[in-house]
């Protein structure tokens, strides 16, 4: 099976590459290849020949659904990373709330079903986030079943950086077995 991971040479786009490639499988399938798209070249550490990274613009919606096309699960970590760059993108020529999600659709956990059972979900979102809207978290979690999704006072850019944060993040991590429970 064609796994995609957006923002794959990132810190966690890593861990999951890793993980994955480890597992050899997703849901009982074989994992080849396994994608990592981002805007910057980068590795990890493996030299495993179902690997493959693409650089590309995640706001490029060509580019984007040209990577996700045959995919056959799609892991959305790609995000801006610098402090500045969520107001700055929202004031871009042309880059209305509507454009963003015309955008970002193809990568959209929205735009698949659920391939894990509701107990390894897991949606941790920002209550004032100004790129990913809350209202799109509780999309999300309508569209897998229900689930309810894990808020903290923030935005997509700092969800690790206080204790409450980072334990939500990990035992979403840790439900989705991506961690040993502690």
């Amino acid at each position: 099976m064609r796994v995609v991971i957006t923002g794959g040479v990132g810190f966690l786009g890593r861990k999951l590459a890793g993980r994955l490639l480890a597992d050899s499988q997703l849901n009982g399938r074989g994992i080849d290849p396994l994608v990592l798209f981002d805007r910057i070249a980068g590795t990890i550490d493996s030299d495993d020949d179902r690997l493959l990274t693409i650089v590309g613009d995640l706001t490029d919606p060509d580019q984007v659904t040209g990577v996700v096309a045959d995919a056959d699960a799609v892991f959305h970590l790609g995000a801006i990373v610098s402090g500045e760059a969520e107001q700055a993108l929202m004031r871009a020529d042309g880059l209305s709330e509507e454009r963003v999600r015309e955008i970002l659709w193809p990568v959209s956990p929205g735009s698949f079903a659920p391939q894990l059972p509701p107990e390894r979900l897991g949606i941790f979102a920002g209550a004032i986030d100004t790129l990913v809207w809350p209202d799109e978290a509780l999309r999300l979690a309508a569209h897998w079943g229900g689930i309810s999704p894990q808020w903290f006072p923030g935005a997509h850019l700092t969800f690790a950086g206080t204790a409450a944060q980072r334990a939500c993040l990990y035992s979403t991590f840790a439900a989705g077995g991506l961690l040993e429970k502690s």
